[in-house]
């Protein structure tokens, strides 16, 4: 054939056969004109292949799935004709975890029901201690890495949702309303709410509260909003740099709010209430708050259990 098939993949074992297959001439062999082309994450694989850049792909096969159903992204049914990988994932800790689990197991490690207790005995003693939660990645929401980590989990009747992330973004911003990143000698790319809200989603994150302290911090409120996030902007969308000027920094609003306005009440919207109040007579800008009913809920419940701690991760 004369068309040009291009195909997406990511550079990982299970791409190995369509690799070889174009290097070693057998597509050629077959009449396919193929072009490879490497991509840097399944959800770039995944766009490009529903909007018809690419004409095949090396995919998760959950993504498929997910992209038929419509779930996460558009509906676009997809077609699967064959697996290139199976049964090829393991589940991977730090030495000290490990160290931990050994201490803590009840028979034999190896046992993923045995693991996952003594993971539920550490998760539960670091809880109880206010110790950070113990952070683990995976490479989509909709993978077999994802769903074997839960499995795994829920063995050991650990909820991995149960948790809330706080993130918290400062500094200058570019005319774009991106926040600039400085640290030279490394060239980085500035962090844009578009950008902050697609890596929110790629790791699989549910519950989140994002507080940006910076000019026209209510830029990023539209962008990152939905029902399971809080959104805390220092400034409306039309508090520029003029208007942080004369000493009141963008940083004001995060003394204010952490180390005053937290202090006096775990409760999120009476906090921002009272940072309001404080930054008003100081006659700074104030913030706006955007939170998600389901969000809402869940913070309501976490402090009736008494687990509702901010934990600064380090």
């Amino acid at each position: 054939m004369n068309e040009k098939l291009r195909i997406g993949f990511i550079p990982l074992v299970d791409a190995t056969a369509l690799l070889v297959a174009v290097d070693a001439g057998f597509t050629a062999t077959e009449g396919l004109d193929v072009e490879l082309i490497r991509e840097v994450s399944w959800s770039n694989v995944r766009d490009k292949l529903n909007i018809g850049l690419f004409d095949a792909a090396h995919l998760l096969s959950p993504v498929a799935i997910a992209s038929s159903l419509g779930i996460g992204h558009v509906r676009v049914p997809l077609v699967v004709p064959f697996n290139l990988g199976i049964n090829g994932n393991a589940i991977t800790v730090s030495p000290w975890l490990f160290s931990a689990l050994s201490d803590a197991t009840d028979g034999d490690l190896t046992d993923p029901k045995v693991s996952a207790r003594a993971l539920s005995r550490i998760v539960s003693e670091r809880k109880a201690r206010g110790l950070e939660p113990l952070n683990f990645g995976m490479t989509f929401p909709f993978s077999h890495h994802n769903y074997q980590l839960r499995y795994w989990m829920a063995a050991g009747g650990i909820d991995p949702d149960e948790d809330v992330v706080m993130l918290y973004l400062t500094g200058s911003s570019t005319p774009a309303h991106a926040l600039a990143a400085v640290n030279p000698p490394l060239e980085l790319a500035a962090l844009s709410p578009q950008g902050l809200r697609q890596l929110l989603d790629a790791a699989g994150i549910r519950w989140s509260i994002i507080v940006v302290s910076t000019c026209e911090a209510g830029t990023w409120v539209d962008a990152l909003q939905d029902d399971e996030t809080a959104v805390i902007a220092s400034s409306s969308a039309d508090v520029n740099g003029s208007d942080c000027a004369g000493g009141i920094r963008p940083s004001a609003f995060g003394d204010v709010f952490f180390g005053s306005a937290m202090r006096q009440s775990d409760d999120l919207e009476h906090a921002v209430d009272v940072a309001r109040k404080e930054l008003a007579e100081r006659k700074a800008p104030r913030p706006v708050m955007s939170i998600g009913a389901s969000i809402a809920d869940r913070l309501k419940s976490l402090r009736r259990k008494g687990s509702g701690k901010v934990v600064a991760a380090r």
